[in-house]
């Protein structure tokens, strides 16, 4: 398991030397195999890759007292493995009750922040140290996790952009968030704990399928698997030739929009001589652009 996450890591670019990796640490089973994991290469491996390594975790506030005990459980396991941990308590019902939002969608939220704001710090640290380390979030998302992302995003209507599922490396708001455990599955998680005598918190949440990725989770994955054994690992594999695919795609999009669209004046402009000469492919991935620009989003056009 860790010559497989640290060949994966390197395969992919996460973590350059003198990086410092923050780890967004639940307690769950998948973030504490993943800081183990960590800890165990950047010990053994320290000539391939140097890093140093800390921990997030984010107390969302929803579950009283068994939050804060997983707040207590994450901390601890820090102390006992020498590495730096940062505890952010956050009010996600009153978030999501002020801005109409779902649990879910607002501890997303809160949670990212939290992260942007300790890379935020650990750069500005760095600096005054006159360090240039590169600060990244490793998150454990796993091949369940991606399999679910793709059949939730299919069930939706994505494209090919969101059926390429998760990336092994992806930004957002300037942070760069890294997942080296897409290559294992839970069930290679949760040996690697067992084998380890390593415990771990269980969220009660977890387990409620009125939450549509639980449901997912629980009744769907267990239909699939009775019909190929293999399905988790097929959703990846088809995910990863899918991200190939779309990136290509998105070259050849850039280079459609860069010849025929422009803004001026606050109007979006379209020549549509050369649009009406495209694929299809690119027609549609064209106009979704003019879209965007005309109005600055994306998200619930009709």
């Amino acid at each position: 398991m860790i010559r497989r996450t640290k060949d994966y890591i390197l395969e992919n670019k996460m973590i350059n030397n003198h990086s410092t990796v923050l780890v967004a640490l639940s307690g769950g089973a998948d973030s504490v195999c993943l800081l183990l994991l960590l800890n165990e290469i950047k010990r053994q491996c320290a000539d391939e890759l140097d890093f140093a390594l800390e921990a997030v975790h984010v107390e969302h506030g929803i579950r009283g007292a068994e939050s804060r005990a997983d707040a207590g459980f994450a901390s601890d396991l820090c102390e006992r493995l020498n590495i730096p941990c940062h505890v952010h308590s956050v009010d996600v019902p009153q978030y999501a009750a002020s801005h109409g939002l779902g649990l879910e969608e607002a501890a997303r939220i809160l949670r990212y922040e939290a992260f942007e704001k300790e890379v935020t710090t650990a750069y500005a640290a760095d600096q005054k140290q006159g360090n240039s380390r590169q600060a990244v979030v490793a998150v454990a998302h796993h091949m369940e996790d991606n399999a679910e992302t793709v059949l939730f995003q299919m069930l939706r209507g994505s494209g090919a952009k969101g059926l390429a599922g998760m990336h092994p490396v992806s930004v957002k708001n300037g942070v760069t968030y890294i997942r080296p455990l897409l290559s294992a599955t839970r069930a290679q998680i949760e040996e690697y704990l067992k084998e380890n005598g390593q415990a771990f918190v269980t969220d009660a949440t977890n387990t409620d399928t009125a939450y549509s990725r639980n449901k997912l989770r629980h009744d769907v994955f267990p239909l699939l698997l009775q019909i190929n054994d293999r399905a988790i690992e097929h959703i990846n594999e088809s995910a990863g030739q899918l991200a190939v695919m779309n990136d290509f795609y998105e070259q050849q999009l850039k280079e459609a929009c860069d010849s025929m669209v422009s803004k001026k004046e606050g109007r979006v402009i379209l020549e549509i001589s050369r649009f009406e000469s495209l694929h299809p492919a690119l027609k549609s991935g064209v106009a979704r652009e003019c879209i965007h620009l005309a109005s600055g989003r994306l998200k619930d056009i009709t």
